[in-house]
């Protein structure tokens, strides 16, 4: 069903991207007002890789969920625990009393990758009282780490019983975690934005890109057209949306429908692939974990150090 394919290089140039335009917004809001985006091709991204290694292995009968989870365990906590460690030193010195209460709760479901749901209880993503949690960016962690815990055992379960529908359930539920978002965003816009199951359909449509991807070879010229076209959607998103656009829901699908074709696009080696690969994207696609989730704490710290403000122009 699937064949493993040499290394996608140009997956890290769409990292670097990614983490660069939330790393932008930021610090600057203003320059790149739709750069919290790049979050949600990250969430693609995930579901192209994880979801099409998962049901390659699987079919292949030589998948390990516990092996599966000490691979996660080893690549995406030891970086986390480390910035913990650095951001209570911070927040030792610069945090009032009553700011290091609500600081240590978020450690802890940082810890237990559920911060997402304790930044959802606090306040809205884009609210001034959030704007000085040290770990509020965790809460895109904690959304893949939930993805990560509960689809393999789903997929396992899919291609066991039922391996013809794994596809067709995969879409089901895409549509109701679709469905459910775009309902939350307009009664209960927080949740909407922080909880995992509206954001399952983005890790879900990027897995049947990669479940499908040896079925839709393209031609060098479609696939640079495909992948700039795809960028340039992406660049306008990042320009046109803002703290005031409704999302995840409907306005979700442009940006994630544009990761789409870029991926779909780096799977022909041509000059769109070169492009993405070459090696100052590589670079940041390579430290785009570390990178994300240094730069939040650096921020906060930073400007309560400087002048207790959050906003730099």
């Amino acid at each position: 069903m699937l064949a493993k394919k040499n290394y996608r290089w140009d997956i890290q140039g769409l990292r670097a991207l990614a983490v660069l335009a939330v790393v932008i917004f930021h610090i600057s809001p203003y320059r790149l007002p739709g750069g919290y985006l790049g979050v949600d091709i990250f969430f693609v991204i995930s579901g192209y890789l994880i979801i099409g290694f998962i049901c390659r292995d699987v079919f292949a009968t030589k998948f390990s969920l516990l092996d599966f989870y000490v691979k996660r365990i080893k690549r995406l906590f030891p970086a986390l625990f480390v910035t913990i460690v650095a951001t209570i030193f911070g927040a030792y010195f610069l945090l009032l009393p009553e700011e290091t209460i609500v600081f240590a709760k978020s450690v802890i479901s940082t810890l237990l990758y559920v911060s997402n749901m304790f930044f959802y209880a606090q306040s809205d993503y884009f609210a001034a009282d959030l704007k000085l949690a040290p770990l509020l960016h965790t809460w895109s962690l904690s959304v893949e780490e939930q993805f990560y815990i509960l689809f393999p055992i789903l997929l396992m379960a899919i291609i066991r019983f039922k391996p013809a529908a794994l596809q067709l359930t995969l879409g089901l539920i895409a549509v109701l975690s679709f469905a459910l978002s775009e309902y939350l965003v307009r009664t209960d816009l927080s949740m909407a934005f922080f909880i995992s199951p509206t954001r399952f359909w983005q890790f879900i449509v990027g897995g049947l890109l990669a479940l499908n991807l040896h079925k839709m070879v393209l031609s060098k010229p479609i696939s640079n057209i495909l992948g700039f076209g795809g960028l340039a959607v992406i660049a306008i998103c990042l320009l046109m949306y803002d703290e005031a656009t409704l999302f995840p829901g409907i306005n979700a699908i442009v940006p994630t429908v544009a990761t789409l074709c870029v991926l779909w696009a780096g799977s022909t080696n041509g000059l769109f692939y070169g492009l993405m690969s070459l090696p100052l994207n590589r670079f940041f696609g390579n430290i785009s974990y570390s990178l994300y989730l240094w730069h939040w704490p650096v921020i906060v710290f930073y400007k309560l150090a400087v002048n207790n403000e959050y906003s730099i122009m």
